[in-house]
């Protein structure tokens, strides 16, 4: 059954909502009934109900106040609001409090009683699904960080969802890269399964000495590597996890004659930062190449770890830019260049190598900007002239702030072109009963959807809107300044049936057809 508390402040409503209704033949079980909010809270809370069904307007915490609360407490307690009152700005609150339904009263009690079996049906679904996960969490886990290492994982989700799988996101982490190369020729292309026995084993290794850590892994990448996550670890530990997988490797080469290398990745405080420790690790692993023994390497003894941890970085801003400019979105740019100044500001990086970095940017995004603002002579000349960091960042920044500006004014000079060709389309065919978003978006060659977008954007009304109001407002003039009937006006402004246009007009004016002639005193004397 469906377990719900009605909250209403009217006490003739809430003994309805109590003795009115057949509960328990629509599989819905009234566990509370409350005249206030603050009254309901406690009680929900110790309850928590699958639906709550609350007025909107009473002393204290309102109902969409309640809604908010129980949302940013992540409870899965769906939220039905009722209002005595028909205003935009409740039913704006209530999308924006993720209310599951919204009534106005008088109540159809047939309706609520659909609406709160709908609730209900969702919040099991949703319970499902979220058991269903968390018995599932290795493989969750794994796609989790599979994804966030190879950057394809949405960013601003990250946190939720790190959450939601039980991951520490702030206590620490090191990321490590291995692979396994057997000593035995042609013994590297060994069977899957018994080189998923030796990840294991090894992920066993440091699961029984890291007993204070939690350890994610291995998961299988590309190339025969398999990586781990080690989290809640302070930054001291990675002198320990290199020992450690030393001693490791030598028992996996004394017991499988395979050798094992490994990269260590330098510790980072967050979870939004292990696609670093990730880079330096693979980075870090690379230089095992070269090895016939077991080798370990640790972000510490890279020598050269500083230089190849910028220009990873480089490479980060240089793709974040590049979309930033793609989506013409020039406060973001502003923003990256001033994180990636402050991330390279005082470092050992010479000004020759800084000046070849900026260059290549620029000559990649000069691509994307049409037509070019400035001269890519000018552009060169002067990052070459540049004494200072802060002088090279301001040229380019410049340079690409005023081709984002361009390409924005480029793009909306099209758009109004493509809005106004379209109003006019539709100013010139509102009559044409057939006349169709398609036919519109045709005669314009652009998709619907597009054009939709643009004639919003450029008139603050949905094509759709703009046409029912065009055509009631031709009606209103025909209806004045003629004699002739409502259903021919009707035909004459697009509508193919007299009772759709009475009630179109009538949504419109709050009047039909025929009283707003005689309000108006329309008509020939």
């Amino acid at each position: 059954m469906t377990r719900v508390v009605f909250i209403e402040d009217r006490s003739l409503m809430l003994e309805a909502l109590k003795h009115t209704i057949p509960w328990q033949e629509n599989d819905i079980e009234p566990i509370g009934f409350f005249s206030s909010c603050d009254e309901a809270l406690p009680f929900i809370l110790e309850e928590k109900p699958d639906v709550v069904v609350s007025d909107i307007v009473m002393h204290g915490m309102d109902g969409l106040e309640l809604s908010k609360y129980l949302f940013d407490s992540d409870l899965e307690i769906k939220v039905i609001i009722v209002s005595a009152y028909s205003r935009f700005d409740y039913a704006q609150r209530a999308l924006q409090t993720n209310v599951f339904d919204y009534f106005e009263k008088p109540l159809n009690f047939d309706e609520l009683i659909k609406s709160i079996q709908r609730a209900g049906k969702a919040n099991n679904e949703l319970r499902q699904t979220r058991t269903f996960i968390l018995n599932h969490l290795d493989f969750y886990h794994e796609r989790l960080f599979t994804k966030l290492l190879l950057g394809q994982e949405e960013r601003k989700s990250l946190r939720d969802e790190a959450d939601f799988l039980q991951i520490q996101v702030d206590q620490g982490f090191f990321c490590v890269v291995c692979k396994l190369v057997s000593v035995v020729k042609n013994e590297n292309n060994e069977p899957l399964m018994r080189r998923e026995i030796k990840h294991m084993q090894v992920a066993q290794k440091l699961t029984d000495f890291f007993k204070e850590a939690r350890l994610f892994g291995p998961y299988s990448f590309p190339g025969g590597e398999f990586v781990f996550v080690l989290n809640q670890l302070g930054a001291e530990k990675e002198i320990d996890i290199s020992q450690k997988l030393v001693d490791i490797g030598e028992e996996l080469r004394l017991s499988y004659s395979t050798i094992l290398h490994a990269g260590i990745g330098k510790w980072v405080k967050t979870l939004e930062e292990l696609q670093i420790s990730y880079d330096v690790a693979r980075s870090a692993l690379d230089r095992c190449f070269s090895f016939d023994e077991v080798c370990v390497i640790s972000s510490k003894d890279v020598q050269l770890a500083g230089a190849n941890e910028y220009f990873l970085k480089f490479s980060r801003f240089e793709t974040s830019a590049i979309r930033a400019l793609q989506q013409q979105d020039i406060p973001t740019l502003r923003q990256i260049f001033e994180f990636f100044r402050k991330e390279i500001d005082d470092t050992f990086l010479s000004s020759d190598m800084l000046k070849t970095m900026m260059k290549s940017i620029v000559l990649k995004m000069n691509t994307l900007i049409r037509p070019t603002p400035l001269s890519l002579d000018s552009i060169m000349t002067r990052i070459d002239l540049a004494d200072h960091l802060a002088d090279v960042f301001e040229v380019v920044a410049d340079f690409l702030v005023k081709g984002c500006e361009t390409n924005r004014k480029e793009q909306d000079e099209q758009s109004l072109c493509i809005a106004e060709k379209a109003h006019l389309y539709i100013e010139d065919h509102y009559s044409n009963r057939e006349l169709s978003l398609n036919e519109i978006a045709g005669n314009v060659n652009v998709s619907p959807n597009y054009l939709c977008s643009l004639f919003k954007k450029e008139y603050g009304v949905g094509i759709h809107e703009y046409i029912t109001e065009l055509r009631i407002e031709k009606a209103k003039q025909l209806l004045m300044q003629t004699d002739m009937g409502v259903g021919l006006i009707g035909e004459m402004v697009g509508y193919t049936n007299p009772y759709h246009f009475s009630v179109s007009f009538k949504k419109y004016t709050n009047m039909t057809p025929t009283e707003h002639r005689k309000k108006e005193g329309g008509g020939l004397e």
